[in-house]
C-alpha cells in the first residue's frame, strides 16, 4: 500500500511518495509530469513546471489541446531542449 500526500497549488499538484516528488498539471488535453528523487524538492520542481507550461503556452499561442500540441510538437521540443 502506497501512502501519499496530495497538495493542491497554483501551478498544478504535488504528490509526495517517500523520497520521490511528482509535480503534475493538466493543460487542455495535455498532462505534464515532472519527477525527482532526493536531488530536487517540490519547490524547485514547481518552478520548473511554471517555466515549462509558460513555454508550451508561448509555442502554441494559448493553452494547448491535444491537436494543437501535436501540430506544434517540433517547436515545443525545441523550446524544451533549450530549457534543459
Amino acid at each position: 500500500m502506497l501512502l501519499a500526500i496530495l497538495i493542491s497549488n497554483f501551478a498544478g499538484n504535488i504528490l509526495l511518495e517517500r523520497s520521490v516528488y511528482i509535480v503534475y498539471t493538466v493543460q487542455g488535453g495535455v498532462c505534464i509530469y515532472i519527477v525527482s528523487k532526493d536531488e530536487y524538492d517540490e519547490l524547485a520542481l514547481t518552478e520548473v513546471m511554471f517555466v515549462i507550461t509558460s513555454s508550451i503556452k508561448d509555442a502554441c499561442g494559448k493553452s494547448p489541446s491535444e491537436r494543437l500540441f501535436l501540430d506544434k510538437y517540433g517547436k515545443i521540443c525545441l523550446c524544451l531542449d533549450e530549457i534543459v
